[in-house]
Order: C-alpha cells, then sequence, then structure tokens
C-alpha cells in the first residue's frame, strides 16, 4: 500500500513539473512575446494618437486655399521630401515644382503632425508660396508661416515658433480642452462674502461672485477643474469690479492654480461684469451647437475675436511655474476706462469681447503635468500610484493561487474546530477574504507573478538538472 503511495505521488510530482515546463514554454515562447509586444506596441499608439488622420478629401481647407491642389509631404530618412498626390501617387519636387503643362493650381501641402521633420529649416527647400498646412487632430489645419520669424497659424490665432519644437508645443497647447470643460465664470465682487460650491454639475454657464478675499480658497477647492476670473489688474493685482480698494496678488493666484492643477484664465478688463457674461453666452452657444465637444485653447481664442476683425490674435507663451505655462494675448485696441463708463451696458454688449479686453491669459499644466493628469482614471490619485494598484491586482489575479497561498502564509485563519464559537470563525473568514480583495491583491498581488514563475524555473531545474545530478551523486559517488 505504502508502494502505492509513493508511485501516485511521483507520477503526481512529475505531472505537476510537466505541466509548469509547458507553461513556462508558452510564456516564454518568442511568438507569444511578438504578440505581446504588438499588442502592447498598438495600444501605446491609439493612446498617443487617439484620432485618426483624415484623408486629404475630407479635410475642410480655408477659403483662401480652396483652390489650390493639396498633396500629402512627410521627410524620408535622409530629410529629403516624400510629397504623394491625393490618388496615392509619388511626385518629385522638381516634377512639382514644374508642372504639367496648361496646369496652374498652386499645391497646397499638408504634413501630419507626427511627420514633422527634425529640422525647421527642412521646409526651406520647398518653394515659399506654397502653404504649409500641419494637419492635427480632428482635421484640424494649423498653417506653418515661414519667414523671419515663423509662426503657427490656427484661423485668426498666431503663434511665433523658432524651432521644430515650438512648432510641436505649440500643437500641443493650441489642442488642448478649453475652458467648455467643467468651466467656473468668477466675477471678483468684494460685497459678496457668501461662499460657492466647490464643483457646478451640468453645462451651466452661469457667472458666480466671490470676494477677492475668498478667492485663495475657492481656487484650493478647485482640483482639475477650469477657473475663468474677470477683474482689473492694477500693479500686478487683480481688483474687484466695485469701489473697494481689496486685491489679490496675480502671482498668488497663478502658484496656487499651479500647486491644484488648475486651469486659470485671467481676462483683464475695465467691464469684468459684461466680459464674463459675453463669454457665457459664447460658450453656452458652443455647447448648443455641439461644438464644446471638439474645443480647444486655439478655439477659445478665436471665439474672442470679432469675426469681422481682419487682424491675428498674438499670442506669447512663458514658462511661469515648475509645473505650468501661461498663454497671454495682449489686444492693440481696447476700450479705455473713460469710454467703458461714457457707455451704457447695452451699447457695450454689442461690441465684440476683444474690444473689452486688455489682455487674456491663460495659465495651465505644461506638457509633462498634463500628460501624467491625462493619465488618471481617478483625478485625486497620482498616475504611478493608481498604475501599480492595477498592475498589482492583474498580476494577483493571474497567479490567483499564489496569491492565495501567500496570502494564507501571512495570515492565517486556521480551521474551524480550531474556534469555540462559529460567529467568530465566520466573522474572520469574512474578514480574511475581504482583506485579500482590498489589501493584500492591490498592494501585494505584483509579487504573485513573479513568485509563480520563480518556483516554476526552480522546479524544472530541480527535474531537469539538480534530480539527475543528485542521483548520478548517490549512484556513483556515495
Amino acid at each position: 500500500m505504502m508502494l502505492i503511495s509513493g508511485l501516485v505521488t511521483k507520477n503526481s510530482y512529475k505531472t505537476q513539473v510537466i505541466r509548469y515546463c509547458v507553461l513556462a514554454l508558452v510564456l516564454f515562447s518568442s511568438s507569444l512575446d511578438a504578440g505581446l509586444l504588438n499588442l502592447i506596441t498598438k495600444i501605446s499608439k491609439t493612446t498617443k494618437n487617439p484620432d485618426i488622420d483624415l484623408p486629404l478629401n475630407k479635410l475642410t481647407f480655408p477659403d483662401e486655399i480652396k483652390g489650390f491642389a493639396p498633396v500629402t509631404i512627410k521627410p524620408d530618412a535622409d530629410g529629403q521630401w516624400i510629397i504623394t498626390r491625393p490618388d496615392g501617387s509619388r511626385v518629385k519636387l522638381e516634377q512639382l515644382v514644374k508642372g504639367p503643362p496648361g496646369h496652374s493650381d498652386k499645391p497646397v501641402l499638408v504634413i501630419q503632425a507626427s511627420d514633422l521633420p527634425k529640422d525647421l529649416t527642412n521646409f526651406d527647400n520647398l518653394p515659399r508660396d506654397w502653404p504649409v498646412l500641419i494637419q492635427g487632430r480632428k482635421g484640424r489645419l494649423f498653417e506653418l508661416r515661414r519667414g523671419e520669424p515663423a509662426a503657427l497659424i490656427y484661423k485668426k490665432v498666431r503663434l511665433k515658433v523658432a524651432s521644430i519644437d515650438n512648432v510641436q508645443d505649440a500643437l500641443w497647447m493650441l489642442q488642448r480642452p478649453s475652458v467648455v470643460k467643467a468651466v467656473r465664470l468668477i466675477e471678483v465682487n468684494n460685497n459678496l462674502t457668501t461662499s460657492l460650491p466647490a464643483r457646478v454639475y451640468g453645462s451651466r454657464f452661469s457667472v458666480e461672485s466671490v470676494a477677492a478675499d475668498h478667492l485663495i480658497d475657492l481656487i484650493k477647492s478647485l482640483n482639475n477643474q477650469t477657473l475663468v476670473l474677470s477683474g482689473k489688474i492694477v500693479d500686478g493685482k487683480l481688483q474687484a469690479v466695485d469701489k473697494n480698494s481689496a486685491a489679490v496678488s496675480l502671482q498668488r493666484l497663478q502658484k496656487i492654480a499651479a500647486e491644484n492643477d488648475v486651469h486659470l484664465v485671467v481676462l483683464d478688463s475695465q467691464r469684468p461684469d459684461l466680459v464674463l457674461k459675453k463669454v457665457s453666452h459664447s460658450l453656452s452657444n458652443a455647447v448648443r451647437n455641439n461644438n464644446d465637444l471638439s474645443d480647444t485653447t486655439g478655439d477659445f481664442f478665436n471665439r474672442l475675436s470679432d469675426s469681422k476683425n481682419s487682424n491675428y490674435i498674438e499670442l506669447i507663451t512663458s514658462s511661469n511655474d515648475k509645473n505650468q505655462i501661461a498663454i497671454q494675448w495682449m489686444p492693440d485696441k481696447g476700450v479705455g476706462k473713460s469710454t467703458a463708463d461714457n457707455l451704457s451696458a447695452d451699447d457695450l454688449w454689442r461690441w465684440p469681447v476683444h474690444l473689452l479686453l486688455h489682455s487674456v491669459t491663460v495659465h495651465m499644466p505644461d506638457k509633462e503635468r498634463s500628460r501624467e493628469l491625462g493619465a488618471r482614471i481617478i483625478p485625486q490619485v497620482n498616475s504611478w500610484v493608481q498604475f501599480y494598484i492595477i498592475l498589482s491586482v492583474v498580476m494577483g489575479s493571474v497567479a490567483l493561487g499564489t496569491s492565495w497561498m501567500l496570502w494564507r502564509k501571512i495570515w492565517s485563519i486556521g480551521k474551524r474546530g480550531e474556534y469555540r464559537y462559529l460567529s467568530i470563525f465566520l466573522l474572520l473568514w469574512l474578514l480574511h477574504r475581504f482583506l485579500f480583495l482590498i489589501l493584500f491583491m492591490p498592494l501585494l498581488g505584483i509579487f504573485s507573478l513573479p513568485w509563480l514563475l520563480i518556483s516554476m524555473t526552480y522546479k524544472v531545474l530541480n527535474f531537469v538538472l539538480l534530480n539527475p545530478s543528485r542521483w548520478l551523486y548517490r549512484r556513483f559517488l556515495n
């Protein structure tokens, strides 16, 4: 009987080792690794480029270049331009310059944002009278105006660039989600001392009021939200609309906004109350027209300009904090104090917003900080903490048996017979499994799969190498 039991034990052990060998081969096979790598690569590309590039025939070109012939361009490894027509045929730059006989249409060159060359001087090889458009997200087109200085133009927004890094940063900034997302419109008014809610739900763009003394506390409560402030800026301080001299430092405002990842928009105006009402009206129209789903910072600045105004909105950028960047617009002309006081609210309401503004400054988290915030599932928790918890739960679930074994080594409640009362045993049984789910799996489950692989590797080596070595040692040397 003991012999049969020993044989069964040995056979079971051999069967287990064979299973481990098969599983190890599957885990470490090159084809599976290639498949996993391809899957990870696809997910990474999808995350980095969530928008599909639109073909030329589906792009909407500006009115001034609708008569041009669109072609796509892309630099090769040597920096030479690859030019492709809409039908997919490729053509050399020299052939495109000469053009077919009787063809007078100028080409407009469209390049994907992901295909930009490493140096801005690469565009100097292209004829200066050919427009260069950069295709961004959702089919947006940005014109790269070459010259000294070069500039990136989006509709009526113009941003100077000096290098490819500047171009990429400008594309990122202008395509950031605009103030339409979770926006709060705040008028600084020292006559009001009532506290405001920390969060407003829905697409309600009503203008709220807060005293200057309470403004700092409000910003601290608005994590990951957009705050639009309007007031008179005097000597670096934002003053209220009333005659009270109380004000708050702009430098302190942007510091608190950076610490709380607040998207801060400051509108300097002699009539901040009227400006906020006009911005509220504009945002409400964007929601009614379903434009808020694709609204960006560039769209927000374009909305501030009058449609009849032919001048570009000249933007300047600066890094004003460790994790914060600022975009500013200072209009050439605006309504002076005397004009604002003499005209009625009804008369000023008919004026374009840009004439009521002295400056517009948007403070936002920089690219690295925004990428970290965008990776979060829970806004208040760092992305690496969330990534660790998810990875730990996934790896712990893959090696669930090992996870349970390790948890039982950490805390074993024993058997029912060891407890005098059934109620105590059931309470500990539920607590034991509850803590396994909410404590071990999120924190220590990440070690379960490596533990399983190490133990599998040891058992395989023990079966293939160590057992034969011990047998040879006992057979010939002992």
